[in-house]
């Protein structure tokens, strides 16, 4: 499986929720013809999402932050079902597009940030106004990157509630029905995909991993890994099986759980290494926290990206629970 060490960028845009009151959300009713004033018109635009899922919404949070940092009047909304935000942008319409990152967004006028949170960057025309040209608006993506303070504001701004939310991805009702189906909480696999794909069907790492999931298999095609239904459900059944094969191996549910994340991560060989190496030390094997504290001493596997990846999709489900009724 692909691994995945960064911060879920949705967990950490939330940090930037605190809008002032003027800077509240404006709307245009007209997705083209705009008030070409000084006011700084951005669009979010990201395919297959809802306006008002957690990701569309918290974009719009992180450039009202950016505004106010800069001292821009803006306008933010969603792009509008059919509207071609870079159209938009390329004709002078709108000043910056939030997008999922690729190629073609760069070039043409057009230039793109640095990847926020791996998948996302905004994307501006090439000749444009100080403080909307690119260098500026990187510069602030990767200070606000480093930000000590970013998570616990989040998880305080995603316990509060402070929004209505409808939807983590585009493939939620996939998610409900098979995680349903094999006795997962949706919420936790969704967190676990976000990790491996950023909710990116076409995903593909240099290692064969292929869609949502990551899966890597001889059973099925490429293409119909690229099923999200058919990736969704051989990443369950893997992950059912790493579950039931660490069953005997964790001392409850919860350490259950992160084993399997853990080998879902490293492979299933790697992890039972993890517990008898653990065992020769006279630790405890059956706690994660356990394992954690003797992988620096352990030989060719130290571990980090695994350790990382168990910490933040377990986080993750946290956070997805504290907005998303079961």
């Amino acid at each position: 499986m692909r691994r995945s060490t960064v911060l879920p960028w949705i967990l950490l845009v939330a940090a930037l929720l605190v809008i002032p009151a003027s800077s509240r959300l404006f709307v245009s009713r007209n997705p083209v013809v705009e008030q070409r004033d000084s006011t700084f018109r951005c669009l979010v635009a990201l395919e297959g999402l809802s306006p008002r899922s957690l990701e569309s919404r918290l974009n719009e949070s992180i450039l009202h932050k950016y505004a106010d940092d800069m001292h821009i009047p803006a306008r933010i909304r969603p792009a509008r079902k059919g509207e071609n935000a870079i159209d938009s942008l390329r004709a002078g319409a709108v000043d910056l597009v939030v997008a999922y990152a690729a190629d073609s967004l760069d070039g043409n006028g057009l230039l793109s940030s640095r990847p926020f949170g791996d998948s996302t960057v905004w994307v501006i025309r090439s000749r444009a106004v100080p403080g909307r040209r690119m260098q500026a608006i990187n510069d602030w993506l990767t200070r606000r990157d480093a930000s000590s303070y970013v998570r616990r504001v989040s998880r305080d701004f995603l316990k509060g509630k402070s929004v209505s939310l409808t939807s983590i991805s585009p493939y939620d009702d996939v998610i409900r029905r098979n995680s349903e189906t094999m006795g997962w909480d949706w919420r936790l696999v969704s967190a676990l995909i976000y990790h491996e794909s950023r909710f990116i069907n076409e995903s593909a790492s240099d290692r064969g991993a292929v869609g949502l999931m990551q899966i890597v298999t001889e059973r099925v095609s490429v293409d119909s890994l690229l099923d999200p239904a058919v990736n969704v459900e051989f990443g369950l059944k893997y992950l059912t099986r790493l579950r039931r094969m660490f069953a005997e191996e964790a001392a409850d549910s919860t350490e259950n759980t992160k084993f399997a994340l853990a080998a879902f991560n490293a492979g299933e060989g790697r992890i039972l290494d993890c517990i008898k190496f653990a065992e020769s030390k006279g630790i405890d094997p059956t706690y994660w926290e356990n394992i954690v504290s003797v992988l620096p001493e352990m030989p060719g596997f130290k571990g980090r990206q695994t350790i990382a990846y168990v910490r933040d999709v377990m986080e993750t489900w946290e956070d997805y629970c504290a907005v998303y009724p079961r």
